[in-house]
């Protein structure tokens, strides 16, 4: 975001993110945040994924997973 630029903001956004059998994401859980709307913005950006779910016993099944986005001024 603009205010992150200007106020020169970075580090990691991690988030617990279920990826569930039915091809959508789940529940977000936030591990570590940052300010200015990035932590907003990252779970925005992960809500609109596309994924193929993964597969045990030849069906679909519902997965958790660490997301880290990195952040840095330019």
């Amino acid at each position: 975001t603009e205010d992150a630029r200007k106020s020169g903001e970075k580090g990691k956004v991690k988030l617990k993110v279920s990826f569930l059998a039915n091809g959508h994401i789940g529940k977000i859980i936030v591990i570590e945040e940052l300010d200015n709307g990035l932590t907003e913005n990252t779970i925005r950006a992960i809500k609109r994924f596309k994924f193929v779910p993964a597969i045990k016993n030849n069906l679909p099944i519902s997965v958790d997973k660490f997301i880290e986005q990195h952040f840095s001024t330019y």
